[in-house]
C-alpha cells in the first residue's frame, strides 16, 4: 500500500508531522516567555529552530512535489537545523526536572531515529520481519 504512495500524499503526511512538531515547539516557547525564570539559552535555542522548521514545509513541496526528487541536501539541512536546536532545549527543559529522564529521553530519541532507518532500508524486503 505505502510503495505506491505518491509524491504529493507522501508530502502531506510529512506536513503533518512537521506542522505537529512546530506547535509543540511554539507552545513551549510561548510557556517559557511566560516565566519570568526560563532559561535564555533554552528560549534561544526553540527561536533558532523556528525559521528552519518553518522552511521545512516550503523546501519539502518543492523538492517533493514539483521536482519529483526524494533526496535534497536543502531538505537535510532545514531539518538538522531546525530539530536539532529544538531537541537540545528540550533536553534542557527535562534536565530542570530529572537528569535521570534527560538521559533516557535522549538515548530514546537515538534508538527510534536509528530503528526507524533501519526499517526504512531492511524493511523493503519482502520476507523481513521489521
Amino acid at each position: 500500500m505505502y510503495r505506491i504512495m505518491d509524491n504529493q500524499k507522501i508530502n502531506e503526511r510529512g506536513e503533518k508531522m512537521i506542522g505537529g512538531y512546530t506547535a509543540f515547539v511554539l507552545a513551549l516557547l510561548i510557556l517559557l516567555l511566560n516565566q519570568s525564570n526560563s532559561s535564555k539559552l533554552v528560549v534561544s535555542l526553540l527561536f533558532i529552530s523556528l525559521p528552519s522548521l518553518a522552511a521545512m514545509f516550503s523546501i519539502d513541496f518543492i523538492v517533493r512535489v514539483k521536482q519529483g526528487r526524494n533526496i535534497s541536501i536543502l531538505r537535510g539541512l532545514s531539518f538538522f537545523l531546525g530539530f536539532m536546536p529544538s531537541i537540545i532545549a528540550i533536553l534542557l527543559v527535562i534536565k530542570n526536572f530529572s537528569w535521570i529522564a534527560m538521559i533516557v529521553f535522549a538515548i530514546l530519541i537515538i534508538f527510534w531515529l536509528i530503528a526507524i532507518q533501519e526499517l526504512a532500508f531492511w524493511g523493503k524486503e519482502k520476507d523481513s520481519s521489521l
